[in-house]
């Protein structure tokens, strides 16, 4: 029983050092919809060829599957111009290779006036601001039919730019230049699933990232938030 109780109070204390909420603009979850849970209001718009499939958990119709050549899920008002950021989501890859950006902000295709992540091209994964690019080749390559999560940052201070792989830095650098470009976003690609996609309006620390890859199924996490609560329980039935 001592071992249960302290493993319970340990998990709020774990939880409190990794921060996944301060400058979250937006959160896609996918599971039927593209609204934003970040309370920001950016919500997606959905057109072309798309299925919602199952998740990483094998949850039915959490996640989003695409076959367009152009994003489907569009929307405006991430204003990142100048600012640090990190674009995180889930991927998982229907052929190989995909040779496509995955996610942009910002309409126009020139100096810095697009930030995006791209797979496949020009590595497994590219960070770029357009003509600035940050690339990560994994080894071995990348499989289909597999999960990974990927987040890629950037200090607008610094300008460090850093990629994420399943929570682990995989690729540094100093960009050249920001994000100068407009609010307008987009995501998807024909080839890939994606899930809980996320853009934060500030670079994310290494444990945060970590912590974005270990979110439990929200059926697991509802279970161990109700042991933690029996566990005070027991705990205050044991003082008295």
């Amino acid at each position: 029983m001592k071992s249960y109780i302290i493993a319970l109070l340990v998990l709020p204390s774990t939880l409190a050092a990794q921060d996944t909420n301060t400058g979250l603009l937006a959160r896609f979850n996918l599971d039927g919809d593209v609204l934003d849970l970040s309370g920001n209001g950016n919500h997606g718009s959905l057109v072309g060829n798309f299925a919602y499939v199952a998740d990483r958990f094998g949850n039915p119709s959490s996640a989003l599957s695409f076959s367009d050549t152009t994003p489907p899920v569009t929307g405006t008002g991430i204003n990142l111009s100048g600012s640090s950021m990190t674009i995180a989501f889930w991927f998982s890859k229907v052929f190989d290779p995909i040779d496509a950006w995955a996610l942009g902000i910002g309409s126009i295709s020139d100096t810095g006036q697009q930030a995006h992540i791209a797979i496949d091209y020009g590595g497994d994964i590219r960070f770029s601001f357009f003509y600035n690019d940050l690339d990560y080749t994994a080894t071995p390559q990348q499989s289909t039919a597999t999960w990974y999560h990927v987040a890629a940052t950037y200090d607008a201070d610094s300008r460090t730019r850093k990629i994420f792989v399943n929570g682990a830095e995989v690729a540094s650098d100093i960009a050249i230049r920001g994000f100068s470009g407009t609010s307008n976003w987009g995501f998807g690609i024909n080839g890939l699933t994606m899930d809980d996609v996320r853009i934060y309006n500030r670079a994310l620390s290494s444990s945060d990232v970590s912590a974005l890859t270990t979110i439990p199924e929200p059926s697991s996490f509802t279970m161990v938030l109700a042991a933690f609560s029996m566990g005070l329980t027991l705990i205050r039935r044991n003082r008295y």
